[in-house]
């Protein structure tokens, strides 16, 4: 009312609690790691990949070591959401989502990441299948083309060509056998 500061009030979450919640493994793989990270690049959450190095009491012990300087990290604090691959804290590529978190007026960085050879090795097993599978199908298609020409074509052809001869030869007697259909039929009659 008067513009004065009149008091403050603190909210205190445990890091446990951020951890718990932080530490959830539901759909990320063995190299997933989800962490939080403040407005000055120093985690809010332990991370999983690297306790020594990047959990709270290391980001904030270290002077310059410890911070999460990523692009991902970046972007959120920016006020962007998004994925993208990219390095990590560790300079690894890794698949990171990321979104901006605010917390009392200050801007968070949510970051979940993984390996991205992790996170893409079900679209190479997709990949290699669909080509597996297109080389087999090619296969069949090609089988089975060989053996219809072979029936409806190559084979009535070579039963004309073998009565031509032999009647050039003078066998008049030489009857014309085979399966004869549509134009080679035509021929056979004639």
């Amino acid at each position: 009312h008067t513009g004065l500061r009149e008091g403050v009030a603190v909210l205190r979450i445990p890091l446990a609690a951020i951890n718990r919640v932080m530490t959830l493994r539901s759909g990320m793989g063995e190299s997933g790691d989800s962490y939080l990270v403040g407005p000055d690049l120093r985690m809010r959450s332990d991370s999983r990949r690297d306790p020594a190095g990047h959990s709270v009491a290391a980001s904030f012990a270290a002077q310059d070591g410890g911070r999460a300087d990523t692009p991902a990290v970046r972007a959120a604090l920016a006020g962007t959401s998004g994925a993208a691959v990219g390095p990590s804290f560790d300079g690894e590529s890794r698949l990171a989502a990321y979104a901006p978190l605010d917390v009392g007026g200050a801007t968070w960085a949510l970051v979940s990441e993984m390996a991205a050879s992790e996170a893409f090795a079900a679209l190479r097993d997709l990949r290699l299948a669909a080509l597996l599978l297109g080389c087999g199908t090619a296969l069949l298609v090609g089988l089975g083309s060989f053996w219809f020409l072979r029936r409806e074509l190559f084979g009535p052809l070579t039963a004309l060509g073998g009565f031509v001869t032999a009647v050039t030869g003078g066998e008049f007697g030489q009857a014309l056998r085979g399966r004869f259909t549509a134009e080679i039929a035509s021929l056979a009659r004639g």
